[in-house]
């Protein structure tokens, strides 16, 4: 799973997670992905998910902190490809990655790391 995120991550993100430095880190990104999947998956079986996810209560409420991990990693991701668009187009008027498109350039990398990891997973 380590080196399918490092490939993943680096493809998807253009970031290097270091997964696999000899250490073997714990990641927050990679748990909480991780964690979502499991739960997500577990739906499947658990008639009262709704229920929980309602009350946010168990895994729903893991999901959630799980979610926020994940949106977290991908907004800083973005937030550092602006800072060097900006850096690299001072000269240039206009910022190409408007505000308003931060939220939907994040639910894009967020689906293109998803696709991919499934693609390996199946």
């Amino acid at each position: 799973m380590r080196m399918t995120l490092d490939a993943i991550c680096k493809i998807s993100f253009g970031v290097e997670m270091g997964s696999l430095v000899p250490s073997l880190p714990t990641i927050p990104f990679a748990k909480a992905f991780e964690t979502t999947n499991e739960i997500v998956t577990a739906r499947f079986v658990d008639p009262f998910w709704k229920l929980k996810r309602f009350l946010n209560v168990s895994s729903e409420a893991t999901v959630v902190r799980s979610a926020k991990e994940i949106d977290d990693f991908v907004y800083n991701v973005i937030r550092a490809r602006r800072i060097e668009l900006k850096e690299l187009q001072q000269s240039q008027n206009g910022d190409h990655l408007a505000h308003s498109k931060v939220h939907y350039l994040c639910n894009i990398e967020i689906s293109t790391f998803l696709f991919a990891s499934s693609i390996h997973l199946s």
